[in-house]
């Protein structure tokens, strides 16, 4: 509860003043959010057998002497995955936000680990997405460091393929991936960033699900 100070008319102190009215104002927010360290002390053992056992590491923490938890992973994958940003950029954003100091290398290797959970996941996306009664598909030219446009605006002579990632999305789900128009030629692992050709470059003909072909 604020009360105010002073009288904006006269300036006389307002101490026991008679309450003429109140409003409500919320501010909404959240509080400074940085990282937390824990340090966890592993003990081992010796049974009478002679084997030396060590004590597990906490679920979510890798064997390392440092690592970094769960909560954080996931709030990065958030931000490279989800919010579609680069690694170094992704870095750059968990960094300035949580006052840590993660690295692109770490982000790369945590984006490995999601991409392999995620086993079945594709097919299974692209099987719901065909049986979607709507769905938009779209492609966007994409350049590559290999094969730059030449100085005349056109490709260079070394690009075999007009580079794309493609869009196939409905109201709730989305696939996207590289390839090109009328997915030809998928793009090979030394063209691609993340190092994983195209395995589905969408075709579509009309919005029923019975005439698409992928």
């Amino acid at each position: 509860m604020l009360e105010p100070g002073a009288c904006r008319g006269c300036g006389g102190d307002l101490a026991g003043g008679v309450q003429a009215a109140a409003e409500a104002l919320q501010v909404v927010d959240i509080p400074e959010v940085r990282a937390l360290v824990t340090e966890y002390l592993l003990i081992s053992r010796r049974c009478g057998c002679g084997t030396v056992t060590r004590a597990h590491a906490p679920q979510g923490a890798v064997s390392a002497p440092v690592c970094y938890g769960p909560n954080l992973t996931a709030a990065a994958l958030l931000c490279h995955a989800f919010g579609q940003l680069g690694q170094e950029r992704t870095a750059e954003v968990v960094n300035g936000l949580f006052g840590t100091h993660v690295s692109a290398g770490w982000i790369n290797k945590i984006a490995g680990r999601l991409a392999g959970s995620l086993h079945g996941f594709e097919d299974d996306l692209k099987t719901a997405l065909l049986a979607e009664p709507v769905a938009l598909a779209d492609e966007t030219p994409a350049s590559t460091i290999e094969d730059s446009p030449g100085g005349d605006g056109q490709a260079g002579s070394g690009r075999a393929f007009n580079p794309h990632v493609f869009t196939l999305r409905s109201g709730d789900l989305v696939w996207w991936g590289p390839g090109t128009p009328g997915g030809t030629a998928p793009w090979t692992p030394s063209a691609c960033s993340s190092g994983t050709p195209a395995p589905w470059s969408p075709t579509i003909t009309t919005a029923t699900p019975s005439t698409r072909s992928a």
